[in-house]
């Protein structure tokens, strides 16, 4: 199983964390079919196996806090998983080395993914809403919503708005003063 260790899909699979985001973004679209014909040659063990995992949730700590990356690694992988866990259930335990995962969303994620046999051809919405509460603690925020405090005032009273005032003295309630100004007592 060495050949998966300087071949094509880890290749792919590296280009997932490089510094920049629009690379991640296309190697994300090659890392998916370079995955299944590894997958299809017998050419992936266990230890390959988590790694790939592993490539694509490092991915997400990386490139997360962009939404397009977030929203195609979160795709690759539910994808990875839902293809690696029945073949390697060792691969489970790199979601499971995530800090604080709930061992109970794991296990719902596991039941979801055992309950549809078929070959995983599309993403359902629930599988992965789950796996993105799986992997929030994981997934990247930009650097000026790390340490963001949400502030909430109960007590705030409400504003009085002025209304719109008259656009011309001519629209006024009053007037324009016009009469005044043409009075026959009126300052010269």
């Amino acid at each position: 199983m060495h050949y998966f260790r300087n071949s094509y899909p880890r290749q792919v699979l590296r280009a997932l964390t490089w510094s920049d985001s629009m690379s991640s973004l296309r190697a994300t679209a090659l890392a998916w079919p370079a995955l299944r014909g590894a997958l299809g040659a017998g050419r992936v063990g266990a230890g390959e196996a988590s790694a790939a995992l592993g490539a694509v949730l490092q991915a997400l700590r990386v490139h997360g806090q962009h939404d397009a990356n977030q929203a195609a690694l979160l795709a690759l992988a539910v994808q990875t998983y839902e293809i690696l866990r029945p073949l390697f259930p060792d691969v489970a335990s790199v979601l499971r080395s995530i800090p604080d995962v709930d061992a109970h969303d794991l296990q719902r994620l596991d039941d979801k993914l055992a309950a549809q046999n078929a070959k995983p051809s599309k993403i359902d919405k629930s599988k992965r809403d789950l796996f993105k509460k799986i992997t929030s603690r994981l997934i990247g925020r930009n650097v000026g919503q790390l340490f963001r405090k949400e502030v909430y005032i109960l007590d705030l009273p409400t504003m009085h708005i002025v209304k719109e005032k008259p656009r011309s003295a001519i629209d006024a309630a009053e007037g324009a003063g016009l009469e005044q100004l043409f009075a026959s007592g009126a300052p010269t």
